[in-house]
């Protein structure tokens, strides 16, 4: 298992993984943070339907509209 900082990861990276979990925060109307914009953006333009993967958020149980998984 590795962990790493999402904006010190190249996208393309991913391929040397079996299973790749992605964590983080929202903010706005679930947007995500301007540190993760690259590897988001690299990451939609690889074919990943061979692995493994997710990308969660952490929740915030500020907005009660919003939290049911925090």
């Amino acid at each position: 298992m590795e962990m790493g900082y999402l904006d010190e990861i190249e996208g393309n990276s991913v391929s040397d993984y079996a299973c790749i979990f992605i964590g983080t925060y929202t903010w706005g109307d679930g947007d995500y943070p301007d540190e993760c914009l690259d590897i988001i953006e690299e990451l939609e333009q690889l074919k990943l339907e061979n692995q493994l993967f997710a990308i969660f958020g952490s929740g915030d149980t500020s907005y009660s509209e919003f939290w049911w998984g925090a």
